[in-house]
C-alpha cells in the first residue's frame, strides 16, 4: 500500500510540473538570482561592461525582449533598450572629482510569493575608486532601490516598479550646496557634454552657447523628481546619450524629446495599463 501511494504521489508531481513547469523549479532561489545578477552588473568595473558594449553584454535570461517599467523619480522605460540602459548605464563610474562608484550591490530584504512575482530591497554601497589616492575604498554613502519584479515563464524580468527614496539627499552628500552660481556651472558642464555628444544628424543646438542659454531658462529641477522639462532630467539622459546618441540626444534638446517634459502626475506614475498591459493592481499580484 505505502509502494503503491509513493508512485501515485510521483506521478502527480510529474504531472504537476508538466501542466506548470516553473512549480518544478524553486522559483524564490531563481528569482532572486535574476535580480542579483542584474544590481551585480552595476558594480563597477561590471558596469565598464554596458557602457563599451551596450545591450549586446546583457546576458540571456536577465530581462525579456519587451521588458518595460517605471522606476520613480527618474521615469518610465519602455522595451529591452530602454530598460537596460537605465539600469547598467546610469550606474556610477568614478571620475573627478569625486571618483565615487558603486562597489556593493546587496539585496538586504527579498521575498518571492509566486513564481511570476518578486519584491526586493537592494542597498548600493558608494566609495571611493582612485588607486592613486589616498582615501581610496572610503565609504560614502549608500543608495536605496524598492522594487517590485515581474518575471516571464522562463524566469526573465518582464516588468518591474522600483523607486529609489531620498535621492536628493543622496545626491547632497556627493556635490556642493546648490546656488545660481553652481547651477550655471553645471549648466555649462552639461551642455559642453552634449555638444560632444550629440553631432552631425543628433545635433540638438547650434552651439555651447545656444545651450546654455536655453537651459538656464528652464527650472534647474530636483532630484527628488527628475522627470520634467528641466535640467537634472538632462543630466540624467547626457549620460544615456553617451550609449545610444541616436535614442537620448533628442531627450537632452529644447523640448526634451518625450522624456524631459513635464508628464502629468496621474499619467506618468499611474497609468499602469498603458506601462504594463494590465490595469492597476494586477500586474505585480500572485495569482
Amino acid at each position: 500500500m505505502a509502494h503503491l501511494l509513493t508512485k501515485l504521489l510521483c506521478c502527480c508531481a510529474v504531472f504537476v510540473a508538466f501542466i506548470n513547469p516553473t512549480w518544478s523549479l524553486n522559483y524564490q532561489k531563481r528569482n532572486l538570482q535574476t535580480i542579483t545578477a542584474i544590481y551585480n552588473r552595476t558594480v563597477y568595473p561590471a558596469n565598464l561592461a554596458f557602457l563599451q558594449n551596450g545591450t549586446g553584454s546583457v546576458p540571456a535570461g536577465l530581462f525579456n525582449p519587451n521588458a518595460s517599467g517605471r522606476v520613480s523619480p527618474v521615469g518610465n522605460f519602455s522595451g529591452f533598450q530602454e530598460s537596460t540602459e537605465y539600469f547598467f548605464a546610469l550606474a556610477p563610474v568614478p571620475r573627478a572629482p569625486t571618483y565615487v562608484a558603486f562597489t556593493k550591490a546587496q539585496i538586504v530584504e527579498f521575498t518571492s510569493g509566486c513564481p511570476e512575482v518578486a519584491a526586493s530591497v537592494v542597498y548600493f554601497t558608494n566609495s571611493v575608486v582612485n588607486a592613486t589616492a589616498a582615501d581610496n575604498g572610503k565609504y560614502i554613502t549608500t543608495l536605496k532601490q524598492v522594487a517590485f519584479w515581474k518575471f516571464d515563464r522562463e524566469g526573465a524580468v518582464l516588468y518591474y516598479d522600483a523607486w529609489i527614496p531620498n535621492l536628493a539627499p543622496y545626491n547632497a552628500i556627493q556635490t556642493t550646496t546648490l546656488t545660481p552660481q553652481v547651477e550655471a556651472g553645471e549648466i555649462e558642464q552639461l551642455c559642453g557634454a552634449v555638444q560632444q555628444e550629440c553631432v552631425g544628424g543628433n545635433t540638438q543646438y547650434n552651439s555651447t552657447a545656444d545651450c546654455v542659454r536655453t537651459l538656464s531658462g528652464k527650472p534647474f529641477g530636483d532630484w527628488d523628481e527628475v522627470w520634467g522639462d528641466n535640467v537634472v532630467c538632462r543630466q540624467v539622459h547626457a549620460i544615456l546619450a553617451a550609449v545610444d546618441p541616436v535614442v537620448h540626444c533628442p531627450h537632452v534638446g529644447p523640448t526634451g524629446g518625450g522624456k524631459c517634459v513635464n508628464e502629468p502626475y496621474n499619467e506618468g506614475y499611474f497609468d499602469d495599463e498603458a506601462l504594463f498591459g494590465s490595469p492597476e493592481g494586477q500586474t505585480f499580484m500572485c495569482k
